[in-house]
């Protein structure tokens, strides 16, 4: 289009010069004033096409950020690991590992032989998710259960918790790889929220 308007106003132009005074005249100059107007509309509705790629591009990138700053999170269970550890309650058992797993030991417990847990609500527990969450604050469980447990004792920061876990989760299983726990952390964090 760019090309076309261009050599139309180039040809009125250069026709002005052979003709002479008249209507043709004056109507070579209107194609020509019409023509660059064109072009200048073609160029201001490029830039606006470009301005809204660079927000679209904007946005994709941060998205991308928010997904590699998450990547390594979604692949971690409940335990703080990326593997299930039902068989330790001792944090100085030598098959678990340091960082969030040796914070959280002791705060859930099997529920049953298919990996279903639930967390500890007593007063050590809820001190152990909140140095987890000082530990790695893009960790969703210790919300979670921070979450859960506030709920129960009535406290109204429980919300709160709640929110962040689900922020987090809607996050972490969109991650190809993650972990199926986040899906069904998912699931229970929206129905804690969902029966306030």
């Amino acid at each position: 289009m760019y090309i076309l308007f261009f050599v139309i106003g180039l040809l009125a132009l250069l026709g002005q010069i052979f003709v002479e005074k008249g209507i043709f005249r004056k109507s070579l100059i209107v194609l020509s004033v019409a023509s660059f107007l064109g072009l200048g509309y073609l160029a201001y509705q490029d830039a606006k096409a470009i301005e809204t790629l660079n927000v679209q591009l904007t946005s994709a990138n941060q998205d991308l950020d928010r997904l590699k700053k998450y990547e390594y999170v979604s692949r971690l269970t409940h335990t703080g690991s990326e593997q299930i550890f039902f068989y330790a309650s001792d944090p100085n058992h030598p098959l678990i590992p340091q960082g969030l797993p040796e914070i959280l030991i002791g705060t859930y417990e099997a529920t049953d032989e298919f990996g279903s847990i639930a967390y500890k609500c007593d007063t050590t527990s809820q001190k152990k998710y909140s140095a987890a969450i000082k530990f790695n604050p893009d960790y969703p469980f210790s919300y979670l259960a921070l979450a859960h447990c506030k709920k129960q004792s009535g406290e109204q920061d429980w919300l709160d918790h709640a929110h962040k876990a689900l922020e987090i989760f809607e996050i972490t299983t969109k991650i190809g790889g993650h972990h199926s726990e986040h899906d069904v952390a998912l699931e229970v964090v929206q129905k804690l929220i969902n029966e306030n």
